[in-house]
């Protein structure tokens, strides 16, 4: 991601965090987060290592590790984002199992160590060179890799595209992206991962991956 790319970032998400983290207060994981917790509660995630790439303001990896995950890195772009994250971890008595990193995850990946379960919950669609982020992401991914991302659905592309062309036209400091959802799972399951869970939301795919074990 280009330096002018996180600055954007940056700014875009750090004037919503306070509304992020109200409303996770308030009414706890999006569908789409949701979806990925239950997911990966029924694989399981007792004393699993997390890593979340684009963390916003920590709801997921929270919710995993008051249901048993052992410890958590966050990793976000966002300044405010960051902030709330720690501020809520701090509340719920989580902040000693939490390492927070801020910056670009791809620039970041040297101080980052590998986790059992890396997710990219709505990140993939941030990012402009998809495969250099799933390609160093799935380094750090000893077994189970969760992502959504915009799902192959007429609707799905209109919203994305049409958001891309009016941040265009009205130069956002924001950039969103649709890829291809064939192109993702395509590079995904390329870095040694199977598909074992999928389900959609309206607008978003989810799916978990899980690596595969080498035959000798």
């Amino acid at each position: 991601m280009s330096c002018c790319s996180s600055n954007g970032t940056n700014k875009f998400f750090t004037k919503h965090a306070k509304r992020y983290a109200k409303t996770f207060r308030k009414k706890g994981l999006d569908k789409p987060s949701k979806c990925i917790f239950d997911a990966l509660c029924r694989i399981g995630i007792q004393s699993k290592s997390l890593l979340e790439i684009g963390s916003g303001v920590g709801g997921l990896y929270i919710m995993l590790l008051k249901s048993g995950a052992a410890n958590a890195q966050g990793v976000e772009i966002s300044e405010g984002m960051i902030s709330a994250a720690q501020n809520l971890t701090e509340e719920m008595g989580l902040d000693a199992r939490v390492r927070h990193h801020k910056g670009d995850f791809v620039t970041l990946n040297g101080e980052i160590t590998a986790s059992d379960i890396v997710i990219l919950d709505k990140v993939l669609c941030c990012y402009p060179d998809h495969n250099e982020l799933i390609s160093k992401s799935a380094e750090k991914t000893t077994d189970i890799y969760a992502v959504s991302y915009p799902r192959n659905s007429l609707l799905s592309k209109l919203m994305f595209r049409s958001a891309a062309w009016f941040g265009e036209l009205l130069r956002w400091s924001f950039h969103p992206y649709y890829h291809e959802t064939i192109e993702l799972d395509r590079a995904i399951t390329r870095h040694g991962f199977s598909e074992v869970f999928a389900d959609t939301t309206v607008i978003w795919q989810i799916k978990i991956f899980r690596r595969q074990e080498v035959s000798l």
